[in-house]
């Protein structure tokens, strides 16, 4: 592809107010947050509910976009490739998590701050010091940016 690739994220927090990391082969095992690929006529909110519903196997309500970082060749995944990465904050609903075992092999719920802690990538890292930062007083629930 001779052009970058928009692709959309899910920090997921749940009722108890962890967020939902997996492992990915394709990023060298790292903790990652769940999402992938826009496909052409599909808007951002549809994207990442489907994404996340083929990733994970849960249904996610999208609260709003966290952040935005370019991606360029980095070596942190496992070919070259160049991202234009939309991160969104978004709320669990319902379901029960799931992998494949392909494109993710593992998930877990952590605390934010237990996320920070884990062998997470940097650029789910970068997302979730967003979260943090714009929540210095967590409480459980996604809250609106102040």
């Amino acid at each position: 592809m001779s052009y970058p690739e928009p692709c959309v994220g899910a920090l997921i927090v749940n009722t108890d107010g962890k967020v939902l990391l997996a492992s990915s082969p394709k990023w060298h095992g790292e903790w990652i947050v769940p999402g992938g690929h826009v496909e052409l006529g599909e808007t951002l909110e549809h994207a990442l509910k489907r994404e996340i519903m083929e990733e994970v196997g849960i249904e996610i309500e999208v609260v709003r976009l966290l952040k935005v970082q370019d991606f360029i060749n980095d070596p942190s995944f496992h070919k070259k490739k160049h991202f234009v990465f939309l991160d969104f904050l978004c709320r669990f609903v319902s379901g029960e998590p799931k992998v494949d075992g392909i494109e993710l092999t593992e998930y877990k719920w952590l605390t934010p701050e237990e996320a920070l802690e884990t062998n997470i990538d940097g650029y789910s890292r970068k997302l979730v010091e967003a979260y943090l930062t714009e929540l210095p007083c967590y409480d459980n629930e996604p809250r609106e940016p102040k």
